[in-house]
């Protein structure tokens, strides 16, 4: 259903004291946005810091620095050091530097530092990237804060003049040009008149234009990729001095001697060859351990039977508009009725297009249908491998993209010819014509895409790249798509990243395995001459981590293995008051657990929350920090990235060792580059995963906890050891099904 917006925005006019500028954005004073929004004061260098030594930044953390001077509640310690002075000296020698930092070192400050006092002396730009929007907010908000404040009682720099500024993804902006344009158009949804009086208030305030500022719900997203500065195209705005928010980010970023990105952006900055990201030549990337599956996303794509709808909306939107400006008054008959054809042209094609697309999907389920007929495979993916494109249903799928092909190129030439229209002719509103131009040099961009998706899998597929047949479920609704991975992205981060860089640090809690970073440097592309640094955890782990392994755990694919489970989480969930979460590595697993948990806990006063069914992982971290007399069972975002309040959690619960998806595409052809692909890639995977998970128990000293693993491989399998080995020594007790709940009880007592 469409509403009329007329009236929301007819509140926002005012008396007539705002301006219509050459945006049009009716009730906005472009003029006092310009001014909120401002110039970034230049970047300053001050070379009188000089080269400065590992000894010298390191003696900022020593007990009697500036950072004890600062906050009353510093603690020393040598292992942030240690890892400040690697950095250090990479940073100033032009160096790489893989650096793996345990839990409680303190990495962000022992990066943050040296970056900050060689941007300053250099006048140069250092990059941070992270994978998290939690880190991100923790270094903007509270350590780059700290960082500043520290300097300044050093005597070292200045006041004021160390700048860091955050920059996101261009869809995260809003784009007044776009937000009014569809304020203009006399049908928008219901979901985008919602969003549309969302914005008009939020926007009379905000500096950032950022999405991040205002409470979006998931119908939300769709209507916001309508008025958000998008992923790409042609924008008149970045570039005629009006008002933008995006332009405004790549400012302060350019002026910034810190810039915090996220890895999708930093990927996708290499990706388009730069122009994303402000030019820089040091970089660093927390949370390096998320660089692999990041670029494999970015450098991929995947292409859905809805995909033709986000394309073609906005046509539809866009030609009605276009109908109703060429209608008015002023107009030459002759270009009126050029223009008509043309947009007549456009909508014939686009009817047609929707049938080709139809028949298309139609022969992509009957490959894959065909594929999997008396196959014992029952995964809802399907590797399109030489062999399977060697089939007569793979013929029939070529013929339809082929002609689907046929339709998009004369779609996009179609539209090319009403862009060149607008762009040549002045129309009676002209206030909408700047719009209206950009949406179809948009609508171009998204057609050629397509087109090339497409190509890339049907057409002319490349060697190096992974493509594969999907059944998903999407808001409840099951859809097919086409995927595209590359199948290495070593060599991509080696020639784009690593060899055109003066210096990159990578660095997380969990990059090596058996103390070798060998694994880790293979998989992203870091040269074997780039440096290495381990450092440990301060934490005493053997005082607070107790960790059991029960002797009677059936094995994984065994009956009684849900019953072993449920055992334990009961008794564990009675004894510990809650205070417990369990990591799994299936929803259908978690979904079978929790469904007999919850009524033995609830006898004692003990409630299940069970990620998807009891809410999302966000949702679900506030109620379970509000309520601690749960038991949290949560699967993939919570092996990593999840910190409990100090002493709320009391006993981690790892199911099983968390290997991937044999059948899993990406995984099957990976696996395939190796000799023995299950010791050389599979269990090397899920020791960084294993590891990951270990760590959300102990998160500071105070800390202390029980840690349960209940796959009886880790002790009847010889590749166990490699699980146990990378892991901080902890106390070991021998235990059973039966004694866990009583051992955690008294390690915590």
């Amino acid at each position: 259903s469409r509403w009329s917006i007329g009236g929301i925005l007819a509140g926002l006019k005012g008396s007539g004291d705002t301006q219509t500028s050459s945006v049009g954005l009716t009730g906005l004073d472009l003029e006092q946005l310009s001014i909120r929004l401002g110039s970034p004061e230049k970047r300053r260098a001050d070379p009188a810091l000089g080269d400065l030594s590992e000894e010298k930044v390191a003696s900022l953390l020593s007990r009697e620095g500036p950072f004890a001077n600062v906050f009353s509640g510093f603690e020393h310690r040598p292992e942030q050091e240690q890892m400040l002075a690697g950095v250090t000296k990479a940073m100033y020698h032009n160096q790489h530097l893989v650096v793996e930092g345990g839990t409680g070192v303190g990495k962000s400050m022992a990066y943050l530092l040296p970056a900050a006092l060689f941007a300053i002396s250099k006048g140069q730009r250092v990059v941070i990237s992270t994978n998290t929007i939690n880190l991100q907010e923790q270094l903007m908000n509270k350590d780059i804060p700290a960082l500043t404040a520290v300097l300044e009682e050093s005597g070292l720099v200045e006041g004021g003049v160390l700048k860091a500024a955050l920059l996101k993804g261009r869809a995260n902006y809003l784009c007044l040009r776009r937000w009014n344009h569809l304020a203009r158009s006399d049908s928008p949804t219901i979901d985008d008149a919602r969003l549309l009086s969302k914005t008009s208030v939020w926007m009379q305030n905000t500096v950032s234009g950022d999405r991040a500022e205002i409470n979006l719900s998931g119908r939300d997203f769709g209507s916001w990729n309508h008025i958000s500065a998008g992923e790409k195209g042609f924008c008149p705005g970045l570039r005629d001095g009006s008002p933008c928010f995006l332009r405004a980010a790549r400012e302060r970023a350019e002026q910034a001697h810190i810039i915090v990105v996220n890895h999708a952006l930093l990927l996708s900055d290499l990706a388009r060859g730069g122009g994303l990201i402000p030019e820089y030549q040091h970089l660093v990337i927390d949370e390096a351990h998320n660089l692999e599956d990041e670029a494999t996303k970015q450098l991929g794509f995947s292409v859905s039977q809805e995909k033709l709808d986000e394309v073609w909306e906005p046509q539809i939107r866009l030609t009605t508009q276009i109908r109703q400006a060429i209608a008015a008054e002023g107009l030459a008959s002759s270009v009126r009725q050029e223009a008509e054809t043309a947009v007549g042209d456009v909508e014939n094609e686009g009817a047609k297009i929707r049938q080709i697309w139809a028949r298309l999907w139609a022969e992509v389920e009957r490959f894959q249908a065909n594929q999997k007929s008396g196959s014992s495979d029952n995964s809802q993916q399907l590797l399109i491998t030489s062999q399977t494109r060697n089939t007569q249903s793979w013929t029939d799928l070529r013929l339809a993209w082929e002609n689907l092909d046929v339709g998009l190129q004369q779609a996009a030439q179609n539209v090319g010819r009403l862009h060149r229209l607008l762009e040549s002719t002045k129309l009676p509103s002209a206030n909408d014509q700047p719009a209206l131009v950009m949406e179809t040099a948009n609508l171009i961009d998204d057609i050629e895409t397509v087109r090339e998706q497409f190509s890339s899998i049907l057409g002319n597929p490349m060697d190096d790249d992974i493509h594969w047949v999907s059944n998903d479920q999407v808001r409840g609704n099951a859809t097919i798509s086409l995927n595209s991975a590359p199948l290495d992205i070593s060599n991509t981060l080696a020639t784009e990243l690593f060899h055109h860089k003066d210096s990159v640090i990578l660095t997380s809690a969990t990059l090596s395995t058996e103390g070798s970073f060998d694994y880790f440097k293979s998989r992203v592309g870091v040269g074997s001459d780039s440096e290495e640094l381990l450092v440990g955890s301060p934490f005493d782990y053997q005082k607070a981590a107790l960790l059991l392994i029960p002797e009677d755990m059936p094995p994984p694919n065994s009956d009684r293995y849900v019953d072993a489970m449920v055992k334990v989480l009961t008794d564990l969930g009675t004894t510990m008051k809650g205070r417990t979460m369990a990591l799994f590595t299936s929803y259908a697993s978690l979904r079978a657990v929790a469904q007999r948990l919850r009524a033995p806990l609830m006898g004692e006063d003990v409630q299940v929350l069970a990620q998807s069914i009891d809410g999302s992982a966000q949702q679900l971290m506030t109620r379970f920090a509000e309520e601690p007399n749960s038991v949290l069972l949560g699967t993939a975002s919570f092996w990593e990235g999840v910190d409990m309040p100090s002493g709320l959690l009391k006993a981690l619960v790892l199911t099983r060792l968390p290997f991937q998806v044999p059948t899993d595409p990406i995984v099957k052809a990976r696996s395939d580059q190796y000799e023995s692909p299950f010791s050389q890639y599979s269990v090397p995977q899920a020791v960084l995963r294993f590891r990951q998970g270990f760590g959300r128990l102990i998160r500071n000293k105070e800390d202390t906890g029980t840690i349960v693993i209940m796959d009886n491989r880790i002790t009847a399998k010889n590749y166990g050891n490699s699980f146990l080995k990378s892991i901080p020594p902890c106390t070991l007790k021998p235990s059973s099904l039966m004694t866990v709940g009583q051992l955690a009880a008294q390690w915590n007592a």
